[in-house]
C-alpha cells in the first residue's frame, strides 16, 4: 500500500511515465491459524461422555478430522461407502472434497472400529427414526448433519459447547484438523 503511494506521488511529479504498479495487487499476510493442542485433544476425548450417542458420535468425529485432516463439511457428507474396513481407509470420491478430487486416506484399525461402532448404532437409530440415508455422521433424530451449505453442523455446535464446558481453548473443526495435519 505505501509503496503504491510513493509510486503514484513519483508519476504524478512526471518522475516514473507508466503506472505499471495499477494492476498489481500485493496479499497482506494474516496470522496463521492455530492448531489444537494435542494435549487438549486428549483431554477432549477422555471428558466426552461416550456412553452416550451424541458423545460417541462426536468422539468419531474427533478422530476422523484430527487423523485424516478433513473439513467437518467432507465429514458431514462421509458415506458409509467411503469407508473400507477390509485395508483400514477413507475413499473420497470427488463430490465430497473441495477440490473435487479422489482421495485416499488411511485411517488406524482402532479408528476403523469405533467408525463400524457408530454405523451399528447409526442403524439403530435410523430404524427408531424411520430415517433413510447412509450418512456416517447422523444426529440424535437419525438425519443428515449437513441438511444445508453452512458448516455449522451439529458436530461444531457440539465441539463449542465442549471447548466452553471443559475449557479447552482452540477447540474447533479447523484447529482439529490442523492439528492432526501437523503429523504428515
Amino acid at each position: 500500500m505505501i509503496a503504491k503511494s510513493i509510486l503514484s506521488k513519483f508519476h504524478n511529479n512526471g518522475w516514473i511515465k507508466d503506472r505499471f504498479w495499477s494492476n498489481i495487487h500485493i496479499k497482506i499476510d494474516k496470522e496463521v491459524k492455530k492448531g489444537a493442542k494435542e494435549t487438549d485433544i486428549d483431554r477432549l476425548l477422555q471428558l466426552i461422555d461416550k456412553t452416550t450417542f451424541i458423545g460417541f458420535r462426536d468422539a468419531c468425529a474427533v478422530m476422523v478430522m484430527y487423523k485424516t485432516g478433513i473439513r467437518i463439511r467432507t465429514l458431514g457428507e462421509l458415506r458409509e461407502r467411503h469407508i473400507d474396513f477390509t485395508n483400514p481407509c477413507l475413499n473420497l470420491d470427488g463430490s465430497t472434497l473441495k477440490n473435487h478430487k479422489f482421495l485416499k486416506l488411511p485411517i488406524t484399525q482402532e479408528l476403523a472400529d469405533m467408525l463400524q461402532m457408530l454405523i451399528k448404532l447409526n442403524t439403530g437409530i435410523r430404524e427408531y427414526y424411520g430415517t433413510d440415508n447412509s450418512n456416517v455422521f447422523i444426529t440424535q433424530n437419525g438425519l443428515p448433519m449437513n441438511s444445508s451449505k453452512s458448516s455449522n453442523s451439529a458436530i461444531s455446535k457440539q465441539l463449542s459447547k465442549y471447548s466452553k464446558r471443559f475449557g479447552l481453548e482452540n477447540i474447533n473443526a479447523h484447529a482439529i484438523r490442523r492439528e492432526g495435519l501437523s503429523w504428515f
